[in-house]
């Protein structure tokens, strides 16, 4: 059954519209003898003139298909029926786009209108972690071939594989619809952009300066890490440096001991600021292991000082 289209007639006929007459009421006496269309579904002129029984009983055609025209097989405009199919397909959608977007084709014809539910279903990606998930209705108006449906992809930055999730058509209602030719499923790979993690640009660097600097580049989420390396012939002759320059400040510190020459090297450390014992050399003596014991045995310390 076609449904007469009051909008549709108004935005087809100004004048209509202009005069403030009803759309329906103004089809019924003389829309239809003017050739005006009551929807995008039913052709007028083309079905009185297919139809010459029609034309010549003075009915209005509208009326006539509804009541008797789609009970005989007859068709309400040039438009061939056919079967109405809904065919969703495979997507592959790169994680840094931010969304992945379903397409559901309408195909053997627009007429009449088609309403069907859909949903997301995970899989390898998981609902609210790699994207967030969608669920609704939609209808495909007469005349409508294609619909839409966006979902929003969550980026979390981390390398991974490649992932996906599913979308699916389910409780399909309108006039001509074959399940059996439509393609209710699809799947949508999530990947991901490959980003150099590390990259090296090429320098040219004079051998007398004695220091080639070279720069680093870590890439990732946009976000650029510069790094300065120094040549590791630098780094070893700045060790060299140093290690001589602490002996030359040792030698130096032995020599002045603060209190005037003659004095005894052996009895200043290097950076002559106290008096130290000399190491004893060899075996410690007798006198030397008893005053040892006596330093860690208090009893036996005081009872020799008695």
């Amino acid at each position: 059954m076609i449904v007469f289209g009051a909008d549709y007639y108004l935005a087809k006929n100004p004048d209509v519209a202009f005069a403030r007459a009803d759309p329906f009421t103004h089809f019924l006496l003389f829309g239809f003898r003017e050739g005006r269309d009551p929807s995008p579904d039913f052709d007028v002129s083309w079905y009185l003139a297919v139809n010459g029984d029609v034309a010549t009983s003075g009915i209005n055609p509208l009326v006539h298909y509804n009541d008797f025209g789609r009970f005989e097989g007859r068709a309400p405009s040039s438009e061939p029926i056919g079967v109405r199919a809904l065919v969703v397909k495979d997507i592959t959608v790169n994680e840094d786009d931010g969304k992945a977007n379903f397409v559901i084709t309408r195909t053997g014809g627009s007429l009449g209108s088609i309403t069907l539910d859909y949903k997301t279903t995970p899989k390898t990606a998981a609902d609210g972690v790699d994207y967030i998930g969608v669920s609704g209705s939609l209808t495909f108006k007469p005349g409508e071939s294609t619909k839409t449906v966006t979902v929003t992809l969550i980026k979390d930055g981390a390398p991974e594989p490649d992932e996906t999730f599913g979308f699916e058509i389910a409780n399909v209602q309108g006039s001509f619809f074959d399940a059996g030719a439509s393609r209710l499923k699809a799947t949508a790979t999530l990947t991901e952009r490959t980003i150099p993690l590390v990259s090296v640009a090429d320098v040219t660097v004079n051998e007398d300066a004695r220091i080639a600097a070279v720069t680093i580049t870590r890439a990732r989420d946009g976000r650029h890490h510069g790094r300065r390396v120094r040549d590791q012939g630098r780094h070893r002759d700045r060790r060299q440096r140093l290690s001589r320059g602490r002996e030359h400040d040792h030698d130096v510190a032995r020599r002045d001991d603060g209190d005037g020459a003659g004095a005894d090297p052996s009895r200043r450390s290097p950076r002559g600021d106290r008096d130290v014992q000399p190491r004893p050399q060899g075996r410690p003596g007798r006198q030397d292991r008893r005053r040892h014991r006596h330093r860690h045995d208090p009893e036996r310390r005081d009872r020799h000082r008695r």
